[in-house]
């Protein structure tokens, strides 16, 4: 799992979505730092979506040696009308595209030796 999704009803509460995200990024850096050499702090920042109705948000969750640290890099797209949808696909291929480039390797490189 390297990007984990949460999805709400359009009149979910988000504060407690986001908080939900940031308990699944907590537990899968606790399972990276394990299965790595990585004591303190997991180097690879965790991609995080949030659906909130037909809206798209990305977050990124950070390892840090005593807390998980959550940024907000806002709306990447809606589902509401098709020129959102192709906005939200380009979106998403970024985001793809950057577990591809970075994720992987650096996975491969710390977890699986």
């Amino acid at each position: 799992m390297v990007i984990p999704v949460e999805t709400e009803e359009i009149v979910g509460n988000q504060a407690e979505a986001l908080a939900q995200l940031t308990l699944w990024a907590m537990s899968l850096f606790r399972r990276l730092r394990c299965l790595s050499d990585e004591e303190t702090s997991f180097p690879l920042p965790i991609p995080m979506l949030l659906v909130m109705g037909d809206q798209w948000f990305l977050y990124f969750a950070i390892d840090g040696s005593e807390n998980t640290k959550v940024l907000d890099f806002g709306e990447i797209g809606y589902t509401s009308n098709i020129q959102h949808v192709y906005r939200l696909l380009a979106s998403l291929k970024a985001l793809f595209q950057f577990v591809q480039d970075l994720w992987v390797p650096e996975y491969r490189k710390k977890v699986l030796l």
